[in-house]
C-alpha cells in the first residue's frame, strides 16, 4: 500500500443501502471493531462490488488472501483440509 502524499484512497460510490449493508457487516468483525465510524466509512468507500459466476473458486487454502469479501447475494462454501 502506498501511504506517501500522492496516494489518493480509492473510492467507489455505492447506494446508501449497499453502505449500510457492509457496515452492519463489518459492525461484529474483530478486524475492524477499533476503526473509528469515520475510519470505517473510508475503508466502504474503497470497497469496489465484484460479482463472480456460480462455482468459480475465490481463493484456496494455502493462497494469500489478498481480498475481504462481503456477500450480498448467493451462497459461499468453505473447505478446510
Amino acid at each position: 500500500l502506498d501511504m506517501s502524499e500522492d496516494f489518493v484512497i480509492p473510492n467507489f460510490p455505492k447506494s446508501d443501502a449497499a453502505v449500510q449493508f457492509i457496515d452492519d457487516s463489518l459492525a461484529d468483525n474483530f478486524i475492524f471493531a477499533s476503526l473509528t465510524k469515520e475510519e470505517r466509512r473510508l475503508l466502504i468507500d474503497a470497497m469496489k462490488a465484484d460479482s463472480v459466476p456460480a462455482g468459480t473458486i475465490i481463493i484456496q487454502q494455502g493462497e494469500v488472501g489478498d481480498y475481504f469479501y462481503v456477500v450480498e447475494d448467493g451462497n459461499i462454501s468453505f473447505a478446510v483440509d
